[in-house]
């Protein structure tokens, strides 16, 4: 068994209802877990930070990934945005790229408020650091999700 390709899952509380690897835990209670090749995941290697909410109890699971990229002295965290309501879900490259995401709100009328720190170059062409707030407006179409996002700088 090659170390770098299994890994090895112990539970040490008592069974919990969880699936890993495809075995509920109810079966074994330590079991090997074979690394997959599915390169579609190659992405989540790039994964900085996760961030999951609801917009309300009965409205869309909203997910924002910082995914790493592009220049690391300048910013290089990307932001993507996922969103599940109801039968539709899609995914967005934003097209954002800060340094990290400070905080998120959920505000009225369907919009996610980020506020992040971002560099730029000022005009001594140093590299500062500014905080910045964005909005990412969803739209529903009744209780639809639409495939567009409207992001405004603030």
């Amino acid at each position: 068994m090659k170390a770098t390709r299994l890994f090895r899952f112990v539970m040490l509380a008592a069974p919990v209802f969880f699936i890993a690897c495809g075995l509920p835990s109810t079966m074994a209670m330590a079991f090997d877990c074979k690394a997959t090749d599915d390169k579609s995941l190659a992405i989540l290697a790039s994964v900085l930070s996760f961030h999951q909410g609801e917009y309300s109890k009965s409205g869309p699971l909203i997910k924002v990934f910082e995914i790493g990229g592009g220049d690391p002295a300048m910013n290089g965290a990307y932001i993507y945005v996922h969103i599940g309501h109801e039968s539709a879900a899609h995914t967005w490259k934003t097209g954002l790229n800060v340094r990290k995401i400070n905080k998120i709100k959920y505000a009225p009328g369907n919009v996610i408020s980020i506020e992040a720190d971002e560099d730029f170059m000022d005009g001594k062409q140093s590299i500062s650091l500014r905080k910045r707030m964005y909005q990412i407006q969803f739209h529903l179409a009744g209780n639809t999700l639409e495939d567009y996002l409207t992001i405004e700088a603030k």
